[in-house]
Protein backbone atom coordinates (compact mmCIF):
# COMPACT_ATOMS: atom_id res chain seq x y z
CA UNK A 1 0.00 0.00 0.00
CA UNK A 2 2.73 2.75 0.67
CA UNK A 3 4.52 1.92 -2.53
CA UNK A 4 1.22 2.67 -4.34
CA UNK A 5 0.98 5.54 -2.87
CA UNK A 6 4.76 6.78 -2.70
CA UNK A 7 4.25 5.80 -6.92
CA UNK A 8 0.89 7.74 -7.01
CA UNK A 9 2.78 10.71 -5.61
CA UNK A 10 5.31 10.68 -8.18
CA UNK A 11 3.32 10.45 -11.12
CA UNK A 12 0.56 13.25 -9.71
CA UNK A 13 4.51 15.39 -9.07
CA UNK A 14 5.51 14.51 -12.93
CA UNK A 15 1.93 15.23 -14.16
CA UNK A 16 1.67 18.45 -12.41
CA UNK A 17 5.28 19.66 -13.60
CA UNK A 18 4.59 18.83 -16.99
CA UNK A 19 1.31 21.06 -17.01
CA UNK A 20 3.58 23.94 -15.92
CA UNK A 21 2.19 25.00 -12.84
CA UNK A 22 3.62 28.06 -12.10
CA UNK A 23 5.55 28.61 -8.65
CA UNK A 24 4.97 31.45 -6.08
CA UNK A 25 8.07 33.15 -5.40
CA UNK A 26 8.90 34.55 -2.41
CA UNK A 27 9.81 38.22 -2.31
CA UNK A 28 13.76 39.01 -1.85
CA UNK A 29 13.59 42.44 0.14
CA UNK A 30 11.29 40.45 2.76
CA UNK A 31 13.81 38.22 3.39
CA UNK A 32 17.02 40.66 3.10
CA UNK A 33 18.15 43.87 4.55
CA UNK A 34 20.81 46.31 2.74
CA UNK A 35 22.79 49.36 4.65
CA UNK A 36 25.72 51.00 2.63
CA UNK A 37 29.66 51.28 4.27
CA UNK A 38 31.15 52.77 1.24
CA UNK A 39 28.63 55.17 -0.67
CA UNK A 40 28.81 55.29 -4.41
CA UNK A 41 31.30 57.69 -5.65
CA UNK A 42 34.82 57.65 -8.11
CA UNK A 43 37.54 56.31 -5.85
CA UNK A 44 41.38 57.06 -6.45
CA UNK A 45 42.81 54.21 -6.09
CA UNK A 46 46.07 55.50 -4.31
CA UNK A 47 44.24 56.53 -1.08
CA UNK A 48 42.47 53.89 1.33
CA UNK A 49 38.81 54.65 1.86
CA UNK A 50 37.04 53.17 4.84
CA UNK A 51 33.23 52.28 5.55
CA UNK A 52 30.79 53.51 8.47
CA UNK A 53 30.15 51.02 10.48
CA UNK A 54 26.76 48.49 9.90
CA UNK A 55 25.42 47.02 13.11
CA UNK A 56 24.26 43.52 12.34
CA UNK A 57 22.35 42.89 15.70
CA UNK A 58 19.33 41.11 15.22
CA UNK A 59 20.61 38.88 11.80
CA UNK A 60 21.38 35.31 11.49
CA UNK A 61 23.76 35.99 8.17
CA UNK A 62 25.44 38.45 6.59
CA UNK A 63 27.86 39.52 3.30
CA UNK A 64 29.97 42.18 1.73
CA UNK A 65 28.99 43.18 -1.96
CA UNK A 66 31.11 45.31 -3.73
CA UNK A 67 29.73 47.01 -7.37
CA UNK A 68 32.47 48.40 -9.39
CA UNK A 69 31.98 50.80 -12.93
CA UNK A 70 34.41 51.96 -14.80
CA UNK A 71 37.86 50.70 -14.15
CA UNK A 72 41.41 52.30 -15.32
CA UNK A 73 43.20 50.12 -17.12
CA UNK A 74 45.75 48.53 -14.01
CA UNK A 75 46.25 44.69 -13.33
CA UNK A 76 45.96 45.19 -9.78
CA UNK A 77 43.52 47.93 -8.44
CA UNK A 78 42.76 47.72 -4.57
CA UNK A 79 41.79 45.11 -1.68
CA UNK A 80 38.19 45.16 -0.53
CA UNK A 81 38.59 44.29 2.85
CA UNK A 82 35.51 43.19 5.52
CA UNK A 83 36.48 44.21 9.20
CA UNK A 84 34.22 43.39 12.25
CA UNK A 85 34.16 44.39 15.51
CA UNK A 86 32.27 43.71 18.52
CA UNK A 87 31.97 47.43 19.52
CA UNK A 88 32.63 49.37 16.35
CA UNK A 89 36.18 50.21 17.70
CA UNK A 90 38.54 47.68 17.81
CA UNK A 91 38.89 45.97 14.18
CA UNK A 92 39.92 42.59 13.30
CA UNK A 93 40.52 41.57 9.43
CA UNK A 94 37.98 38.98 8.03
CA UNK A 95 38.29 38.65 4.49
CA UNK A 96 40.04 40.57 1.56
CA UNK A 97 39.71 40.11 -2.08
CA UNK A 98 41.71 41.29 -5.07
CA UNK A 99 39.87 44.16 -7.11
CA UNK A 100 40.91 43.59 -10.34
CA UNK A 101 41.01 46.24 -13.75
CA UNK A 102 37.91 44.44 -15.26
CA UNK A 103 34.35 47.19 -15.90
CA UNK A 104 31.17 46.61 -14.48
CA UNK A 105 31.65 43.76 -11.37
CA UNK A 106 30.53 42.53 -8.77
CA UNK A 107 32.34 41.15 -5.67
CA UNK A 108 31.39 39.64 -2.46
CA UNK A 109 32.98 38.35 1.26
CA UNK A 110 30.64 36.11 3.05
CA UNK A 111 30.94 36.52 6.81
CA UNK A 112 31.05 34.00 9.62
CA UNK A 113 31.62 35.74 12.41
CA UNK A 114 29.46 36.53 15.44
CA UNK A 115 30.96 39.72 15.62
CA UNK A 116 27.99 43.21 15.86
CA UNK A 117 29.80 45.32 13.83
CA UNK A 118 30.78 45.12 10.20
CA UNK A 119 32.68 47.94 7.63
CA UNK A 120 34.58 47.54 4.33
CA UNK A 121 38.02 49.25 3.86
CA UNK A 122 39.40 49.75 0.38
CA UNK A 123 42.94 50.07 0.66
CA UNK A 124 45.26 51.27 -1.91
CA UNK A 125 47.62 49.45 -4.35
CA UNK A 126 47.49 51.49 -7.49
CA UNK A 127 48.46 54.60 -8.88
CA UNK A 128 47.66 58.34 -7.73
CA UNK A 129 45.99 58.72 -11.55
CA UNK A 130 44.14 55.70 -11.39
CA UNK A 131 40.30 55.49 -10.14
CA UNK A 132 36.94 53.42 -9.98
CA UNK A 133 33.44 53.87 -9.46
CA UNK A 134 32.43 51.78 -6.40
CA UNK A 135 29.78 50.97 -3.99
CA UNK A 136 29.58 48.61 -1.39
CA UNK A 137 26.73 47.28 0.94
CA UNK A 138 26.54 45.11 4.08
CA UNK A 139 23.72 42.29 2.79
CA UNK A 140 21.97 41.55 6.25
CA UNK A 141 19.48 38.48 6.11
CA UNK A 142 17.63 36.09 8.67
CA UNK A 143 16.16 38.63 10.48
CA UNK A 144 15.54 37.73 14.12
CA UNK A 145 13.07 40.81 15.20
CA UNK A 146 12.34 44.16 14.05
Amino acid sequence: MRKLLLQSALVAAVVLGALGFAVQRSDVTALVDEQVTLAPKTATINSAYTGVWVDNAGYSGAMLYMQTGVVDNVATISYLVLQDSSAGLAVALVDSVLVDSVDNKAYEIGYKGSRRFLRAVQRATAAATDSLWQSASIILSGKRSR
